[in-house]
């Protein structure tokens, strides 16, 4: 990998309040000024709450968007597991390890101290609040190398392997605020809705955990993007390459704003849960898979080479 994507590896996990992104956002706008001056970056601000998306290459000319998000999501004691074949499941999760706590805990603080009903009341919205407020705005998680420090680095890696032609039919767009809501793509989308309506954006999240690489295309993603995509990202003997429309699988990132997104992600797979993702959102996120970047990568760039 080259020198900026082991600096973020080692130095740059976490980017969650302002200062952290300030510090990345001035480091990425130096490596572009400094090693690409064939392209331009920029930040482009606004939006509600407000996003910094960092912008590189021209999205008007470009035939090709590659993203991902550069925020990080606050350190949880459980994980955010994901399991896109198996919507149920997903539920289930999400009712056991939030839903279930926030009733049954305040419950039980109940039953111990024996409150009032008004008492008993504001605790449980306490503790609601007291939840909601840790998974949104809680301490910034250190160890993100799948989420999404492995989506910004493959951005890196794709630019690396680019030779000054293919990269100026590429865009490179680096989201903020996807971890509260998507709200930094939904900007971007909003801003250049009529320069992307045709074109693919490919966006890369979580892509080191995992040896199957999931693409999820929006249903209405033209067929000639669908059979470019089938073209360059060829499975190999390491790595298992599996193509489903967002009726036949559902992963919630920043792909879901454009409707010539596709969502690219890494996964496991096991007979209980099929195709699913842990880890991220703790402390466990540590595995960062090179093998998928570099896989990644050359896909990428067989991809852009197609719209010459």
């Amino acid at each position: 990998m080259q020198e900026i994507s082991e600096q973020i590896l080692k130095d740059f996990q976490a980017r969650k309040n302002k200062t952290q992104k300030s510090k990345f956002i001035a480091i990425i706008l130096n490596e572009i000024q400094k090693n690409y001056p064939d392209i331009k970056a920029y930040v482009q601000e606004g939006g509600f709450p407000k996003s910094r998306n960092i912008v590189v290459g021209d999205v008007k000319t470009a035939d090709v968007i590659f993203t991902a998000h550069y925020d990080t999501a606050p350190a949880l004691p459980f994980p955010n597991m994901i399991t896109p074949r198996n919507m149920l499941l997903s539920i289930l999760y999400a009712v056991i390890v939030i839903a279930l706590p926030i009733i049954f805990i305040p419950f039980i603080f109940d039953i111990l101290f024996d409150l009032p009903f008004l008492f008993s009341f504001l605790i449980r919205e306490l503790f609601i609040v007291a939840v909601i407020i840790l998974m949104l705005f809680g301490k910034a998680n250190k160890h993100t190398a799948n989420d999404n420090t492995s989506g910004v680095i493959t951005l890196f890696e794709i630019m690396s392997a680019m030779n000054e032609e293919q990269r100026s039919k590429v865009a490179f767009v680096f989201f903020d605020n996807e971890e509260t809501g998507l709200f930094g793509s939904k900007f971007f989308s909003a801003k250049y809705a009529k320069d992307i309506k045709d074109k693919p954006v490919i966006n890369f999240d979580c892509v080191s955990d995992g040896d199957n690489i999931m693409l999820v295309h929006n249903k209405r993603l033209d067929e000639k993007h669908i059979e470019n995509l089938k073209s360059a990202f060829i499975e190999n003997g390491e790595k298992k390459v599996l193509f489903f429309n967002s009726s036949k699988a559902f992963y919630p990132s920043d792909q879901m704003n454009f409707k010539t997104g596709i969502g690219v992600a890494a996964l496991k797979k096991s007979k209980l849960f099929g195709l699913y993702m842990d880890r991220i959102h703790t402390k466990r996120d540590i595995v960062f898979d090179r093998a998928n970047i570099e896989f990644l990568t050359s896909c990428a760039v067989k991809f852009t080479d197609l719209y010459r």
